[in-house]
């Protein structure tokens, strides 16, 4: 995780934003303030191969708008525009903002944008991204469940690989799938949701599925023998609640994936409490529960004590410096960062 500060960012923690790497590609996934500095610890703009957006609060969205600097008008060379999944509008939403003049802001000279619906789902590389449509007061918002699969319909999917690294100014962990895992495409049926065009499109370095040659996605990081909690073949998976209030689209999408990352802001509308956070993880039998986007009000210690007297698996705070790799077939191990380069 870069960040989990909410509603604006704290001293050593940005506003919410991870970034995920796995299949030979690296996504990052929310933008929300002081993120995208942190991003460049570990990748360039020039290096992601996909972004994607929960929804439009500025605390999840904001650096989009310095990123679009960068990708247009700063040092970052890109054969084609960068792919950005987000809610219906973004672009417009983005164009306002940078728009100063009679001529519409070149948003999608900078951006490639897929605006996404309940159900939608895209390959990047050897990753699979399913939506759902969350409750967020109102608002068109998105959680997102992650899959380490190659195969276009996740029902039957093969894992692509063997691990994703999840990586971490501000991260927690992830645990080994407990049950089976049924949620994808789940409330999609007679719309199969998905987009077709693979998000990497083989650019330099890469083979034929957008993956970078020499990429080890079997290394696990840590040098630990497996302990075979995961099943042979279980997809690699986690998900990422978005801002949400308990609802039943989410824990479909979470059932069974490794790490759940719910954001435990407060109760109240379009939000988890804690205790609500545990439920969630707790109906969908997750792996381990991670909570992020803690308000204010509530000290993350006193957050994950509070989860935790509803999920009985581990349960974490997004802390800052660490990371972590999801394994099909072990527990999560952490693996503290010490550099940008330890995260790759």
């Amino acid at each position: 995780m870069l960040g989990s500060a909410t509603p604006y960012p704290a001293a050593g923690n940005p506003c919410s934003g991870y970034l995920v790497e796995g299949g030979g590609v690296r996504v990052w996934v929310d933008a929300g303030s002081g993120t995208l500095g942190e991003l460049r610890r570990y990748v360039g703009l020039d290096e992601l191969d996909a972004v994607w957006i929960s929804h439009l609060h500025a605390d999840h969205s904001a650096d989009l708008l310095t990123a679009y600097y960068g990708l247009l008008y700063a040092d970052v060379r890109r054969d084609a525009p960068l792919p950005l999944f987000g809610p219906p509008g973004i672009a417009d939403r983005l164009a306002g903002f940078l728009t100063n003049g009679p001529t519409r802001s070149p948003i999608e000279s900078a951006f490639d944008v897929v605006e996404l619906f309940d159900g939608h789902r895209v390959r990047v590389g050897g990753l699979t991204l399913l939506s759902r449509r969350v409750e967020h007061g109102g608002l068109d918002a998105f959680g997102l469940r992650i899959d380490g699969s190659e195969a276009a319909d996740a029902r039957d999917a093969r894992v692509a690989s063997d691990a994703l690294d999840v990586c971490a100014a501000n991260s927690g962990g992830a645990g080994s799938a407990r049950g089976a895992w049924g949620a994808w495409g789940a409330g999609s049926e007679g719309d199969d949701g998905s987009d077709d065009r693979d998000a990497s499109d083989g650019r330099d370095g890469r083979d034929g599925r957008g993956c970078r040659g020499g990429d080890a996605m079997g290394e696990r990081g840590d040098g630990a023998p497996g302990d075979g909690v995961g099943a042979e073949g279980d997809p690699v998976s986690l998900v990422y609640s978005g801002d949400s209030a308990p609802c039943f689209s989410l824990v479909e999408l979470a059932l069974g994936c490794q790490l759940f990352l719910c954001e435990a802001d407060g109760a109240g509308d379009g939000h988890h409490s804690p205790e609500e956070a545990g439920r969630t993880a707790a109906e969908a039998g997750v792996g381990r529960l991670l909570v992020t986007h803690v308000g204010p009000p509530i000290d993350p210690e006193e957050a994950v004590r509070r989860a935790a007297t509803v999920f009985d698996g581990p349960v974490e705070y997004a802390g800052p410096g660490r990371t972590f790799t999801v394994t099909r077939r072990s527990r999560t191990r952490e693996r503290t960062t010490t550099s940008p380069a330890s995260s790759r």
